[in-house]
């Protein structure tokens, strides 16, 4: 079964930014930088391309869980499967459940019931069919809803609250694992709202993770400021993070949408990142889509540089003086500064930045708001021993 590159941080492809199948050269290009990409059912064409240039490139096949307009976002378009009633949800105005996932004011998307068994089969015989004809390796099913109002729409009747959807929806990703894990190939999926909690305590992206092969932690970044509170609760969703994935024995990609586009930004994801992966290859990241209008995913040199860390040595540390995350890795170390104000690092002579800046003794360095930095050092524990972290 196909799996992540073991031993290193992995770039992940956004399926809307992947090169044209007519752009051989920029596909072998991408094919030789990413690991791994999700493409939807009409970029079929583009897999032999990547194959060839790069062999182990783990590809998904993306789909929605509910029905659309088409049959190739989703596995069957709902006019195709409309009169199969008791497959959807209902709200109380007795209108199945539906919702504007692109906010244009149409609507794209019907939603079945997760529980129910006809449907269940339906889309496991669906895109089984698919993945054996493709040469995919695997699934990413998107909308996997853990609230009753996502996307604003009026709550279906049939749950009782969040907690009895997410129960439901469990047991369907666990049905589809099963199926697809037998002949061969892995199960993804983009989790609504990981940092969910349901009463029982338990986070719905553990819950959810342990039901599939990987999960997308879909909201990874700055501007989910409910989740990226400053100081000790950013360093607190890191470590719950690399938690549900130890728990679950899964794999997590941190997705990080191009909201800002700017190296600030960039800093503060990847080095947020960098603090969660492991070298057992759990952990894959993708960076900020793009800084142009470029239809390649482009290769940050940041994130190149980054490979020269190695492995991590120590989990991610949290500095209580100046509130920072801290993470030590064989050739260097991360530190992130999630606080809404500037942090000033002193005593960093000698390490040297990810942009090849060297500090000598007469300089500090300004950590700006929501921040990061990559520091190179021949002796990355000095900074541990300077301020009482070992």
């Amino acid at each position: 079964m196909p799996f992540l590159p073991q031993g290193e941080n992995t770039l992940v492809g956004n399926y809307l930014r992947s090169p044209g199948e007519n752009e051989v050269e920029a596909l072998r290009e991408f094919a030789r930088n990413h690991d791994f990409i999700v493409l939807h059912e009409w970029s079929e064409n583009k897999i032999p391309i990547l194959r060839a240039e790069n062999p182990d490139i783990v590809i998904l096949l993306y789909k929605g869980r509910g029905f659309s307009t088409n049959n190739v976002e989703t596995v069957a378009s709902y006019s195709q499967v409309a009169h199969n009633t008791s497959w959807f949800m209902y709200n109380s105005s007795g209108q199945v459940v539906s919702w504007d996932w692109d906010g244009n004011g149409t609507t794209d998307g019907w939603s079945p019931r997760p529980e129910n068994t006809a449907y269940q089969q339906y889309f496991i015989n669906s895109v089984l069919g698919d993945l054996r004809r493709g040469g995919w390796d695997g699934l990413l099913i998107d909308d996997l809803w853990t609230t009753l109002t996502p996307y604003g729409i009026s709550p279906p009747v049939h749950y009782a609250n969040a907690d009895a959807l997410c129960t439901a929806m469990a047991g369907f990703l666990r049905n589809v694992k099963s199926a697809l894990n037998a002949e061969g190939f892995v199960l993804a999926g983009n989790i609504g709202w990981w940092q969910q909690t349901m009463a029982s305590g338990e986070r719905v992206g553990r819950l959810y993770l342990r039901e599939m092969n990987m999960g997308m932690q879909e909201k990874f970044q700055i501007n989910y400021a409910t989740f990226w509170n400053p100081g000790r609760a950013w360093y607190d969703e890191m470590r719950a993070l690399r938690a549900d994935i130890d728990a679950t024995n899964g794999s997590a990609f941190l997705y990080a949408r191009a909201d800002e586009l700017d190296q600030r930004s960039l800093m503060h994801v990847l080095t947020s990142q960098l603090c969660i992966t492991n070298n057992d290859g759990r952990v894959v990241y993708q960076m900020l889509n793009t800084r142009d209008s470029t239809r390649v995913t482009p290769v940050f040199p940041e994130s190149a540089a980054a490979e020269a860390l190695g492995s991590p040595i120590a989990p991610v540390q949290w500095e209580p003086v100046l509130q920072l995350g801290v993470r030590f890795f064989e050739n260097g170390f991360v530190v992130v500064n999630p606080n809404s104000s500037l942090r000033v690092l002193e005593g960093f002579n000698g390490q040297t930045t990810v942009y090849g800046e060297v500090i000598d003794s007469n300089k500090s360095y300004d950590l700006p708001a929501r921040s990061g930095m990559i520091f190179f050092s021949p002796a990355p524990f000095a900074y541990a021993n300077m301020i009482g972290l070992h």
